[in-house]
């Protein structure tokens, strides 16, 4: 019976240069049994190459330098020599780079050879004098591998022909005007000071009190040719989210190399702070301040998406700033308010000098180069500044805030009282979420060896990350003699790695296998349906650790299992398709829907029904605040076609007006990328036993997929596995069921490159599993907990767990 009930999916569980190395390494390759024969073989394990640092920063101002050298190093760790080859650049701009030493073949002794054991190679960018984007790439190879690419030194550029700034001829005292940005910070304390050598605060050089918009002016008169810093404390601004007011906001600050005249229209803002912040950590790292300020102003341009220096910009929140920098301005600090305002919501307002400490070592990871950040009575969350950001600007990760998206618009969101739409925005967010994925922390890519289990094992079951920070896990079926259909929850709390005891976990009203769960505006979760046709609900409250009373529950038009549910951003769920069982024994699919309003808990009488049919397809709630339905099986089979539903008209578009994938799946995943399109990947195919290895990739901005000779492939055919979006913008993809049985594999994803890695390069999970569920944690990492082991003979229910660290 389980078997063949119970095996259906989840549904949709100045131009300056900048000059950037990146390396990446790919495990040890397999050795042959005679590579340790002699020690004058010239082969070394790929994992005892390292090359390094991973991060350079070069700043050409084309009008006074026409080249500049910088170098990595490779390193060989292992006993053995090793024969490499460092390529010549390649790419569409590699002739602005030349490698002036180490190129070529070379030999890297070994440790055990007493000589140096590592090879210096020199890259000279020369610009061509055009104001342009750089990109090249450097692979080194081995004669040993047979010339498999061995690492990849990407190279970045990014130029801006800046003049050289005249000497003033004005004599202070100088006059500054400026803005203090959160919004205008009404009433905010306006200080300039001098700087020392060492970053910190010197003399007093002024102050001003900000107007109600957060504008002011001050006179002060600096040392010559000296560092100032300007700061904002204290004040209030209205919230650009929903015009709430935020009371002792962080203080704000920027740093300026110098003042040699009158000053109008500085900015100070959150991303100067951040500049600011980086620049000091970056001095306490062994950098003088000019190259330290340099450096951290490229840096937090690249990491948001900008090319203009932040203390010169005034966000802007119309249409005609889409494309912007200012129009981006707008988006950032507009996600970091609302960001602020859902993760601490009692006292908003430290956000930003939370992600300013956070920032200060070069990456968003919640800590201060290893110490925790503080932030609203507690410890700053590891992905505050990146899949908490996404989601708190467009709904992109699906966690906690999924659709509060400040680009969603709402009352009083600044965005909507100027006509933005989502869709007018959704450009700019996508820019800005690509680029932030280079403020995640370096890879780990491992599985914990030691892990906690469940309380009961369970597959078919939901998870939701709750806004406590704990994870909910509930319902499915137990193949056990005591199992079947589960009533009962696990609760796991990521800061201690454990789950709850039985007695602190409380029960549904009825046990469901296949239900749908989501997280509610209001912090509950909506469970609904499951097998057995059922159309009841259970609502769960996080604050008081209950489930409310069945007679206070609603109840859905349709009894429905394997179907798929996703909040929308007005705050109503959306619940579509999924199956109920006959009386005869098979299997009615459905293409009616469920709409579930959070503020009346009722089920709407009458909603719409989508074109075609469908249990188990993908849904995508898309930057433009439409919704992607994928896939999923038909009356006929496997499903290629689509639904596109739009909230704001309560309709499906016509079926003419959807496009169909290039391949017809059923068990698939579908991931919202960084970029802003959809990787839909894995499924069972047409005639069942096929599971495919293949993906598609849709692009909201045209309407279409990819051409299937443009999307890449996983190394394992896979359905019923797991997708999470990554804070580093990858996509994880886990187990599910192959062509062979259950899998432990996993799959990794790059939407930078638009490929999976390679199979040598991904982990795999300690045990195989399939109908599992997945939940990206704050502290950045992946429960992945329960699900079926098909090896095993049978579906043997799992109440194992596997910890991912991206």
């Amino acid at each position: 019976m389980h078997f063949k009930l119970f095996t259906r999916l989840i549904g949709g569980l100045g131009f300056s240069m900048l000059f950037v190395l990146a390396a990446f390494a790919p495990p040890a390759l397999a050795q042959s049994p005679d590579d340790d024969a002699s020690p004058d073989k010239t082969k070394t394990a790929v994992s005892e190459l390292s090359v390094s640092p991973t991060t350079l920063t070069y700043t050409v101002n084309l009008d006074t330098a026409t080249s500049e050298t910088e170098h990595f190093t490779i390193k060989d760790q292992g006993s053995a020599a090793l024969d490499v080859t460092v390529n010549p650049p390649s790419g569409t701009d590699a002739a602005d780079y030349v490698i002036t030493s180490g190129g070529g073949s070379n030999t890297i002794p070994g440790k055990a050879k007493g000589s140096q054991n590592s090879l210096t190679v020199d890259v000279e960018f020369t610009p061509d004098g055009t104001a342009k984007n750089v990109d090249a790439t450097i692979d080194i190879t081995s004669d040993a591998t047979k010339g498999k690419k061995l690492a990849t030194v990407h190279l970045h550029g990014k130029a801006e022909q800046k003049k050289p700034t005249p000497t003033p001829t004005a004599t202070p005292p100088f006059s500054v005007t400026g803005t203090a940005i959160q919004n205008g910070m009404n009433g905010a304390a306006i200080s300039a000071v001098s700087v020392n050598s060492n970053g910190s605060d010197g003399a007093s050089l002024g102050s001003a009190t900000a107007d109600s918009n957060g504008n002011f002016s001050m006179s002060i008169t600096p040392p010559s040719n000296a560092p100032v810093r300007f700061r904002a404390g204290g004040g209030s601004y209205l919230s650009e989210q929903d015009g709430a007011t935020i009371n002792s906001p962080s203080p704000l600050s920027v740093l300026l190399p110098n003042v040699r005249s009158n000053l109008a229209a500085l900015s100070i803002n959150p991303l100067t702070t951040f500049v600011d912040s980086q620049a000091r950590g970056n001095m306490s790292r062994g950098q003088n301040l000019a190259t330290a300020l340099s450096n951290s102003t490229t840096s937090i341009e690249r990491d948001f998406g900008i090319s203009t220096d932040p203390s010169t910009l005034i966000p802007l929140y119309t249409p005609a700033a889409a494309g912007t920098d200012a129009g981006r301005l707008g988006l950032i600090v507009g996600a970091m308010v609302n960001e602020d305002q859902l993760a601490c919501a009692s006292a908003p307002g430290g956000l930003v000098g939370a992600l300013s400490s956070d920032i200060s070592d070069g990456v968003f990871d919640g800590m201060n180069s290893g110490t925790p950040v503080s932030y609203c009575g507690g410890d700053l969350a590891a992905i505050a500044g990146t899949a908490q950001f996404g989601d708190a600007l467009s709904g992109l990760q699906g966690l906690v805030i999924a659709t509060s998206g400040f680009t969603f618009g709402g009352t009083n969101n600044a965005l909507s009282l100027n006509g933005v739409t989502a869709a007018d925005a959704a450009g700019d967010a996508a820019t800005i979420e690509d680029a932030l994925v280079a403020a995640a922390p370096p890879s780990v890519n491992t599985f914990a060896a030691t892990t906690p289990s469940m309380n009961i094992a369970r597959s078919s079951d939901t998870a939701t990350l709750l806004p406590n920070g704990l994870v909910l896990i509930a319902g499915g079926y137990d193949d056990s003699p005591d199992g079947g259909f589960l009533s009962s929850t696990d609760l796991y709390d990521p800061a201690t790695n454990s789950f709850a005891a039985p007695a602190s976990t409380p029960s549904m009203n009825t046990a469901r296998v296949y239900p749908t769960a989501t997280l509610l505006p209001n912090g509950e979760v909506l469970i609904a349906g499951g097998a057995g046709n059922l159309s009841s609900t259970d609502l769960y409250d996080p604050a008081t650790n209950t489930f409310a009373a069945s007679t206070s529950t609603p109840v859905m038009n349709t009894g429905r299992a394997s179907a798929t549910a996703i909040l929308l951003p007005n705050g109503k769920v959306l619940i579509v398709g999924g199956e109920m069982q006959e009386s005869g024994g098979g299997f009615l699919f459905l293409s009616s829907i469920e709409l579930y309003d959070t503020v009346s808990n009722t089920f709407a009488a009458s909603p719409p029904s989508m074109n075609t049919a469908r249990v188990g397809p993908t849904a995508t709630l898309l930057p433009n605040g439409l919704v992607l339905i994928a896939g999923g099986a038909g009356n006929a089979g496997a499903l290629s076609s689509t639904e596109l539903y739009n909230p704001a008209t309560n309709t499906f578009a016509p079926s003419a007006s959807t496009p169909v994938m290039n391949n017809t799946r059923y068990g698939g995943t579908a991931t919202l990328l960084p970029n802003g399109k959809v990787l839909i990947a894995g499924g069972e195919g047409p005639g069942g036993g096929n599971n495919l290895s293949s993906t598609d990739l849709y692009d909201p901005a045209t309407n279409t997929f990819a051409p299937s000779t443009s999307t890449p492939v996983m190394n394992t055919g896979r359905y019923q596995d797991t997708a999470t979006l990554l804070p580093n913008g990858k996509v994880l993809i886990a187990g599910g069921t192959g062509n062979t049985g259950t899998l432990s594999s996993t799959e990794l994803y790059d939407p930078l490159t638009n490929a999976f890695a390679a199979s040598a390069s991904t982990p795999v999970m300690n045990t195989a599993r399939s109908v599992a569920t997945a939940t990206l944690l704050p502290n950045g990492k992946v429960l992945i907990a329960g699900g079926f082991d098909g090896n095993l003979g049978a579906d043997v229910t799992l109440s194992s767990t596997d910890l991912y660290t991206p």
